[in-house]
């Protein structure tokens, strides 16, 4: 077979792992050519539910809940998914072949043979979350950067690079690179993943199992394949610690106290106090907002908020701009239809109402959170003059 199959004997079971670059017509044809060779009883495709949904119904966004999405603070890691899915489509578009096209090939000769689909991949929204979890304050924010500058990005692949991309997972790679500035990242998104996915193909029905994975976690899952690894530990998203809870309300007592000392110093002292917390958090927090070219009305809700929103641990000032975005700039069918087809270029991702509306929430919160900093200094500082 090609030299990105590998197989693994299991319980007299024979598990034929084919790895994969998303976006190499190569990968496309050694799928096909595994699943021929091999006649599984069960084919096993790296999609996890919601993905699988999404390429099989094309349509699938138009039913997004904008709202909801806002409301339930996910707007962060929808909008990282789609910056992914925009670089990952790029690099395809050049290469001249469809996104995922290898685990598309997989589901048609599935339904074709009628050979039952497994889906092995953990829940996309689970992995970004428990990568939130585990990043400081601020990689964080330098995480948004680096997502955002993306975007940027308009290098061509030359003939080089386009024989590396077709032997490797392209989207893993970038984000492999990425978990090397930022600890933990490469452990949630690569090495746990491995470890599910592994355990998922051996738990397969049928005696041949054809298993498409990116190349990007062939050595992992051969490596924990053998391994008995309760994945329902990995399904979690871990609560925010008590510490993190105590340590964000002493800051914002902290700056209440001190907002509230300073009036016992001298009234004057303290209205300047507060008339500075709320021009900077403010300011910080609608110049966000404006940086993504946001309705006005977004803009003045976030200059609003921020003040408040700041000295509460359970508010964000972006959400409250995301969702005044939402309702002056409502998405209809065509902006969930172009999507995808927007996100391949900067005019096109600042342009869509979805991923606008995605980007005023991350700015403005973004923003207030340096203005918080900012006016908190000031402050002190102002304490101590």
């Amino acid at each position: 077979m090609e030299e990105n199959t590998a197989i693994v004997e299991f319980l007299n079971k024979k598990i034929v792992l084919v790895g994969t670059a998303h976006v190499s017509q190569q990968s496309v044809e050694e799928v096909e050519k595994a699943i021929e060779a091999y006649q599984p009883d069960t084919i096993c495709i790296e999609l996890d539910a919601e993905r699988y949904q999404t390429m099989r119904d094309k349509d699938k966004w138009k039913n997004t809940n904008i709202y909801q999405i806002i409301k339930q603070k996910k707007g962060m890691t929808l909008l990282a998914s789609i910056i992914l899915s925009s670089y990952q489509r790029r690099i395809g578009m050049q290469l001249g072949v469809a996104v995922g096209a290898e685990m598309i090939k997989a589901m048609e000769l599935a339904k074709e043979k009628n050979i039952p689909l497994e889906l092995a991949d953990r829940n996309i929204k689970t992995t970004f979350a428990r990568i939130w979890k585990r990043l400081r304050f601020w990689e964080k924010g330098k995480l948004l950067f680096g997502l955002i500058m993306s975007l940027f990005d308009d290098t061509k692949i030359d003939k080089e690079d386009l024989e590396e991309f077709k032997k490797q997972d392209v989207i893993e790679s970038a984000l492999n690179e990425m978990g090397q500035k930022f600890a933990g990242v490469k452990e949630v998104l690569v090495d746990e993943r491995d470890q599910y996915m592994s355990q998922k193909i051996k738990r397969a029905t049928g005696n041949v199992v054809v298993a498409v994975v990116g190349a990007a976690h062939m050595s992992g899952i051969l490596r924990y394949i053998q391994e008995d690894i309760a994945i329902e530990t990995l399904n979690e998203v871990p609560p925010k610690g008590k510490v993190g809870k105590v340590v964000s309300w002493t800051i914002s007592l902290a700056f209440i106290a001190l907002i509230a000392l300073s009036f016992r110093t001298d009234v004057q002292v303290g209205v300047r106090q507060v008339m500075s917390w709320f021009l900077i958090t403010g300011t910080c927090a609608a110049l966000g907002a404006l940086l993504a070219a946001g309705h006005p009305f977004s803009i003045v809700v976030a200059f609003l908020a921020a003040p408040i929103s700041t000295l509460s641990p359970v508010l964000a000032a972006g959400w409250f701009a995301g969702l005044t975005e939402t309702y002056m700039r409502k998405p209809v069918v065509a902006d969930f239809e172009k999507l995808y087809d927007d996100v391949v270029t900067l005019k096109g991702f600042w342009k869509n109402k979805i991923t606008k509306i995605l980007i005023v929430t991350a700015l403005a919160n973004v923003g207030s959170t340096i203005g918080a900093a900012i006016a908190g200094l000031n402050i002190i500082k102002n304490l101590i003059g």
